[in-house]
């Protein structure tokens, strides 16, 4: 993605592990198809989560994908 208007363009499919408690480990895959119908799978691990809370510096721009929301979030589930 090189400009804003492109994102509109994104299709795909998240396969994910199911929530858990787990703070540090996360394992996916993002299935995307682009315009031209070229299949690309791109692995996501830890280091590609934020976790509630989180801030972004030194960054112009970003794209990012809500996982798991409310109760089903990783720091609800680690809650004691």
């Amino acid at each position: 993605m090189t400009a804003p208007h492109l994102v509109t363009t994104l299709n795909g499919v998240l396969r994910c592990e199911h929530p858990n408690n787990s703070l540090y480990t996360f394992e996916g895959t993002l299935d995307l198809s682009s315009s031209m119908g070229v299949p690309k799978q791109v692995p996501l691990g830890p280091d590609q989560v934020l976790l509630r809370g989180a801030q972004i510096r030194n960054t112009p721009w970003l794209y990012g994908l809500v996982v798991y929301t409310g109760h089903e979030t990783k720091l609800m589930r680690n809650a004691t």
